[in-house]
């Protein structure tokens, strides 16, 4: 099928539909309907293509014609058949302003096919799927701004199914239009709640149902990003948690924002919840260990992060998290533990040097402590402040260097290896970094490729 570029621009029609009769009309069989329906159906059988295209096109010709003579121009008939023929050409736009006309004339024509073939709701129904189906594939070549405009059609023409309000949404948010996007889960969710709409199949029945938490979900993500909507956000979040008590997603956005409103007493029994559960994601323990440790409860935050080494082993950013909360909840033991095994992959760690060492001392291991102190003192550059932003396909590191002791312009060559959820290392990469100053710092940025998420590295010191 040929497609006209979705560029939906206001239309000047071969013909007026406005100064007609309010009257209402009933859909009407005449020779003309009758033989433009048999001819509809001949040219639907050519398959898609230039020929076919070109029978509609002729199709339209007529039927135009017929309505500029005034011959059919109150038979919602001839409207449906010229939104038909717009529809199989591909333009959406005429397929719906002759579907509106059709409809005008014969109010009831959205339920009732009358004397026609089918009903109007049937055929937006059937337009809709044509521009769903166009927009999903712009979708697929990550063509957002294209695919956002088939979306937006296909709502035009039928606004009864979520589907296309959802695509929209993800278009939308992928092209960074938030407000959009947050508009157009809103509609899903208007359109799956709605008792008028509920589909007759069983099946799709299922699916609606697991769209309408998914779809609820997503909205008050977005909504958590924006501070001013934060209010909004926990009341959509609330319905999804009560709705499913499981999504521990949901629960840990929920949490956060409650604690940062005030409601303290509300947003650490979900994170009581969360800590109780082992089916949260990496992200839902990271998320719950920042805002926990955010509000200093050293001993929950330690716990949510222990929970995120159990998904993520090689992530080093929870396992400094996870020294300092044990550090600040006074449990030295167990630090010590944490410590040694993050200074293995991370050897140039001041911080986590000082905390193994005072740690150590704390608990009378004054032989572990000394080797520890002198390692700590001799420490020619330490690198700081390194953050791990994964991505759905690799991710990268950044940080800072600082020059303890070396010459300035002394090059140091690190290699980084970097790991999967599992702790399985799937790479290597080198990083030169020329030393500053004594004392001085600079920046690095590395990244990782990879066809997962990288949510672990460790580090060497080559030279």
């Amino acid at each position: 099928m040929s497609v006209r570029p979705a560029l939906y621009v206001s239309l000047m029609l071969a013909f007026s539909f406005t100064n007609l009769s309010s009257q209402q009309f009933e859909p009407e069989i005449t020779a003309n309907t009758a033989r433009w329906s048999g001819q509809i159906g001949d040219a639907f059988e050519l398959g898609e293509g230039e020929e076919q295209n070109a029978a509609f096109a002729t199709i339209l010709g007529l039927i135009d014609q017929a309505i500029a003579d005034e011959v059919e121009n109150e038979n919602p008939l001839a409207f449906l058949q010229k939104g038909q023929a717009h529809m199989f050409r591909g333009e959406f736009v005429e397929a719906d302003l002759a579907f509106d006309r059709a409809e005008e004339l014969y109010p009831d024509y959205f339920n009732e096919a009358g004397m026609g073939p089918v009903s109007t709701g049937e055929a937006r129904n059937g337009a809709w799927t044509m521009a769903f189906q166009e927009g999903a594939e712009y979708l697929g070549q990550q063509d957002f701004g294209q695919a956002a405009e088939y979306f937006k059609m296909a709502n035009e023409l039928y606004s009864r199914r979520p589907e296309a309000f959802m695509n929209l949404a993800v278009a939308q948010q992928s092209s960074g239009d938030i407000e959009g996007s947050i508009e157009s889960w809103y509609g899903a969710v208007e359109v799956m709640e709605n008792p008028e709409f509920t589909p007759e199949d069983p099946a799709d029945v299922a699916q609606w149902e697991s769209y309408l938490p998914m779809s609820k979900g997503n909205l008050g993500s977005l909504l958590s990003s924006i501070p001013e909507r934060a209010e909004e956000a926990i009341g959509i979040l609330q319905q999804v948690v009560e709705e499913d008590p499981e999504n521990s997603s949901a629960q840990g956005t929920l949490a956060m924002l409650l604690a940062q409103s005030g409601a303290g007493d509300d947003a650490m029994a979900i994170f009581d919840d969360i800590l109780a559960s082992n089916e949260g994601t990496w992200q839902d323990y990271y998320n719950a260990g920042i805002t926990l440790y955010q509000a200093e409860d050293w001993e929950r935050s330690a716990r949510a992060f222990q929970k995120l080494l159990a998904n993520a082993p090689m992530y080093r950013d929870a396992m400094d998290y996870r020294v300092w909360s044990l550090y600040q909840a006074g449990q030295y033991a167990e630090q010590i533990e944490v410590s040694n095994a993050l200074l293995e992959i991370d050897p140039n760690n001041e911080t986590i040097l000082r905390f193994h060492y005072q740690a150590l001392s704390s608990e009378g291991r004054g032989e572990e402590a000394q080797p520890t102190l002198e390692r700590l003192l001799g420490l020619q550059f330490a690198l700081d402040a390194m953050t791990l932003a994964p991505a759905p396909e690799g991710g990268s590191v950044s940080g800072y260097f600082i020059n303890k002791a070396l010459d300035p312009g002394t090059t140091v060559k690190l290699s980084f290896t970097y790991y999967d959820g599992g702790g399985n290392s799937i790479g290597n990469t080198e990083l030169e970094v020329e030393a500053p100053g004594v004392d001085g710092e600079t920046t690095f940025n590395l990244s990782f490729e990879a066809d997962v998420p990288v949510l672990g590295y460790s580090y060497e010191v080559m030279q």
